[in-house]
């Protein structure tokens, strides 16, 4: 069928040709026979592709790209192709189950299409490797960086080792339910060139697969045991106040927080206002916010270009005194909608994950450039970037 088609492509081409097209030049490279001035993908410089190819996503670069031809894989492990990490949502499942449950059937659309690609057994897929193999891509040169949930210390301890130079981080893990949130404190002081962090915003998704399990389930999977934190003596906003403390002391060049579902009182106001003089962007999303604390933060903060706490409780939107602050600071100030994980829902929610929890304690080969590769060469080629891939992974 391909060959017909490429008969009656020809045939068009030999009638509608011109006698110049005819008469130029044309030259013999490796037994192709080619037109001089036609455009090929090889010719293509490795820093343009590098260039293209940086812009295209995690997905792309680990799921498609490698799997075109040579030139196009080499040019995917160029660390530059890996400034900008932002690691698709991992969503393990099941995280409650009506058995015992020693692994995760599904990890998410991305994550499924890798390990169906890679060939990669489900029983051995880990998070943690897979983020390790995609930040040891970098080689320290990633700029930004967005970690997947329900991650691990570990990967959270390599990361801040292996990526000193980020100016955009965001850790969407839960402050106080996951164990290893609570040694952000202890790692966020290693970025010193960080400018914006994002905190929070997956306990509505674990929220939601609560809600989705039918009454009556019996337990929360092993793997999601070993994330969750058994200490339950952290409180949000002491969490908070030590990452704030960190920030202020060592990321000098610090100019934007965004808070998803926490808790924000006059104490982070007045830490944020001390410690944190140049921030221009402050988002509080979903979150319980004082009104005391928006007023500490609009009269303290010089530099405040926006305030954006929709979504938030904790104060009242036609406040007077709010409203004259806005118009002093000329700050923009965004407040819709209503708080749907608000502080009595967070608590709910926290309360009642830990609760559970704590009751279930007790060498590639080349061939000739221009030509495509045969089916027996794209399937070698493809099988050893697979197993090379399940090597990094174990």
């Amino acid at each position: 069928m391909f060959t017909r088609q490429l008969l009656k492509r020809m045939r068009k081409r030999k009638a509608t040709s011109s006698p110049a097209r005819s008469k130029r030049q044309r030259k013999k490279n490796n037994g192709v026979v080619r037109d001089s001035d036609e455009r090929r993908w090889e010719d293509l410089g490795m820093d343009c592709l590098t260039n293209v190819f940086a812009r295209v996503g995690m997905e792309s670069l680990i799921l498609c790209v490698p799997f075109v031809c040579k030139t196009w894989h080499e040019a995917t492990l160029d660390s530059l192709c890996w400034q900008s990490l932002y690691f698709p949502d991992f969503e393990p499942f099941p995280l409650f189950t009506y058995y015992d449950v020693h692994g995760f059937e599904r990890f998410g659309p991305f994550y499924d299409k890798f390990v169906q690609e890679y060939r990669i057994d489900t029983s051995c897929f880990s998070i943690t490797a897979f983020i390790k193999l995609v930040v040891k891509r970098s080689n320290g040169k990633a700029l930004e960086l967005k970690m997947p949930g329900f991650s691990t210390e570990e990967a959270l301890r390599y990361v801040s080792d292996a990526c000193p130079s980020l100016r955009v981080l965001s850790l969407p893990d839960d402050l106080i339910i996951f164990k290893h949130s609570q040694i952000i404190p202890e790692v966020i002081g290693k970025w010193k060139f960080l400018e914006q962090l994002c905190l929070g915003g997956n306990l509505n998704k674990i929220a939601a697969y609560h809600i989705g399990q039918p009454y009556g389930y019996l337990s929360m999977s092993e793997h999601f045991k070993t994330l969750l934190a058994l200490d339950s003596h952290f409180c949000h906003e002491l969490v908070l106040d030590q990452i704030l403390v960190q920030v202020g002391t060592h990321c000098k060049h610090f100019m934007g927080l965004q808070i998803n579902q926490g808790i924000v009182g006059q104490v982070e106001a007045s830490t944020i206002v001390n410690l944190l003089p140049n921030i221009k962007y402050l988002k509080v999303i979903g979150s319980h916010i004082e009104r005391d604390g928006i007023v500490t933060l609009l009269q303290g903060c010089n530099r405040l270009e926006l305030l954006d706490v929709k979504d938030c409780e904790g104060f009242e939107q036609g406040d007077e005194e709010i409203s004259k602050l806005i118009i002093t600071s000329r700050t923009e100030f965004l407040c819709e909608g209503n708080a749907e994980y608000g502080l009595s829902s967070q608590y709910f929610w926290r309360n009642k994950i830990l609760n559970r929890f704590q009751a279930h304690v007790g060498v590639r080969r080349d061939y000739p450039p221009g030509m495509k590769a045969g089916p027996c060469i794209v399937r070698r080629r493809t099988a050893r970037l697979r197993a090379q891939i399940r090597d990094q992974m174990t």
